[in-house]
């Protein structure tokens, strides 16, 4: 979704007919402030990512001789800005949800995530047999990572995967299955 706006905006700001040995960590840079301007930190750092790697495929193929990216800074935007949900944000969140009703078991899938802090791919792919309710922990084999992970669970992800449990097809293998179609318990 941004290696091509990212290629164009190169190739408008350089020129189509530009030899790839004239550009140089200047014209780089000067593209990289220019264009923060008009966009965020980190889509001027996807565009010289997305700048970097074309000329690194241009070396291996022989076309370019050097990187002039390598040379130009990327912005690295604070990332570590973290917030949480006040309760009353929480509440107002579980109630819309429940208003929702194509799509099952939406609250139970953001209490769940709010509670055990896994990533969206864990939890939808979530099977029976990595849920320990007696010991009350939930083990991930497989992060993206590709470490595993031991969750433990507290009273409210309890509560909710005892109840998704209880009202479970005795062979559906998943936590959250599809309740119809042609994937109906996958």
């Amino acid at each position: 979704t941004y290696v091509a706006p990212a290629l164009a905006y190169w190739e408008q700001l350089l020129g189509p007919h530009v030899l790839l040995a004239k550009i140089t960590p200047r014209h780089v840079e000067e593209g990289k402030l220019e264009r923060a301007k008009l966009v965020s930190r980190g889509t001027v750092d996807k565009a010289l990512s997305v700048l970097k790697a074309f000329f690194n495929w241009s070396i291996a193929r022989g076309l370019a001789a050097s990187n002039p990216v390598r040379r130009v800074k990327l912005f690295h935007e604070d990332t570590s800005r973290l917030r949480y949900l006040t309760r009353e944000e929480y509440d107002r969140l579980l109630e819309a949800a429940r208003t929702i009703p194509t799509s099952p078991y939406l609250v139970e899938k953001i209490v769940l995530a709010t509670h055990t802090g896994l990533r969206r791919g864990s939890l939808f792919n979530l099977r029976w047999e990595q849920v320990d309710l007696a010991n009350r922990v939930m083990r991930i084999p497989r992060t993206k990572s590709g470490k595993p992970l031991a969750i433990p669970l507290n009273g409210t992800a309890v509560a909710t995967l005892q109840a998704l449990y209880d009202k479970r097809d005795h062979d559906a293998p998943y936590v959250f299955p599809h309740r119809s179609g042609p994937n109906a318990g996958q």
